[in-house]
């Protein structure tokens, strides 16, 4: 685990952050085997110490202190993104698996496409995906009709490798996250297109059943993303913010809380024929440094 998460889990500042990676402190093993803490951080010793056993405690790990080393350092693994440009923005790893990712913009169709490149690409991979769409934009001719040249020969063993279902609204979703376990085979993404798509209808609920809906699958997407290493990339619509006019990820707070990553996603005007230009911004991370971003081309 990077030093980056170890210092959210614990509210430290970014500049603390700064401090421990100019002394080599970059990993969870690096940080619970420093001696000199107490001067990094100037703290007491205990004061360490109590932060020492607080990254124990909210990762799980055991009392026994070289096995906990083992696992705090452990890497999940990750997925690529479908895109060699924003692979390389996120750490050329890609995406990471056991978390929530959302993708958010105003054109529903790229963020469609983004979720389309991801599914081949790590179907190519050959991991189980699952994609719940709710919009009709995800399909198997779209992820045909997206699929990269270089992987035209293996389309068949691709698209065997991924699951379309469709749902209509938030109950249906919900049944289909619970389902999730009783797969003989779990997969290793799941992509659930459009999350805003799905919510809507609680924006207008008077009784809050469908945002009490909404935040429940949120925290079953995390428990199942935790537990069997799953990556879930979400999709959601922009709405305008009041004073700024900029845009922001819909649903509110009872969904971002659930979020583990947010990129935005913008179509540029694009000079070459046949071709999208787009822009993708890290606005939430635990590991990369948000406002990143990245340009790039992608066929029509």
């Amino acid at each position: 685990m990077r030093v980056e998460v170890i210092a959210r889990k614990l509210g430290l500042p970014q500049a603390t952050v700064v401090a421990l990676k100019s002394a080599g402190i970059l990993t969870g093993v690096a940080f619970l085997a420093r001696d000199d803490l107490d001067k990094l951080l100037e703290l007491s010793k205990a004061e360490v110490s109590a932060l020492k056993c607080r990254v124990l405690h909210d990762c799980g790990l055991s009392a026994n202190y070289m096995n906990a080393l083992t696992l705090l350092d452990k890497e999940l693994p990750t997925l690529p993104t479908g895109f060699a440009e924003l692979d390389g923005l996120l750490g050329n790893k890609g995406y990471e698996r056991g978390e929530i990712v959302e993708l958010f913009g105003e054109a529903d169709f790229i963020n469609s496409l983004m979720c389309c490149r991801a599914a081949i690409a790590a179907a190519n991979l050959k991991n189980k995906v699952l994609i719940i769409q709710s919009n009709g934009l995800l399909s198997m001719e779209s992820l045909l009709r997206h699929m990269p040249p270089s992987l035209l020969p293996k389309t068949n063993e691709i698209l065997s490798m991924i699951q379309i279902k469709p749902a209509y609204d938030l109950q249906d979703l919900l049944q289909d996250l619970y389902a999730l376990e009783d797969f003989l085979e779990i997969p290793a993404l799941v992509v659930v297109d459009s999350i805003g798509a799905l919510g809507q209808s609680f924006l207008s609920n008077k009784h809050n059943q469908g945002k009490a809906m909404l935040s429940m699958a949120g925290r079953k997407m995390l428990y199942l993303a935790k537990k069997y290493e799953i990556l879930f990339l979400i999709t959601n619509y922009a709405v305008t913010q009041d004073r700024s006019g900029g845009i922001r990820a819909a649903l509110g707070a009872s969904w971002n809380a659930n979020v583990c990553g947010r990129i935005k996603i913008e179509q540029l005007q694009s000079d070459v024929d046949e071709h999208l230009t787009i822009n993708a911004t890290i606005l939430k991370s635990s590991l990369q440094q948000v406002g990143g971003m990245v340009r790039f081309t992608v066929p029509s």
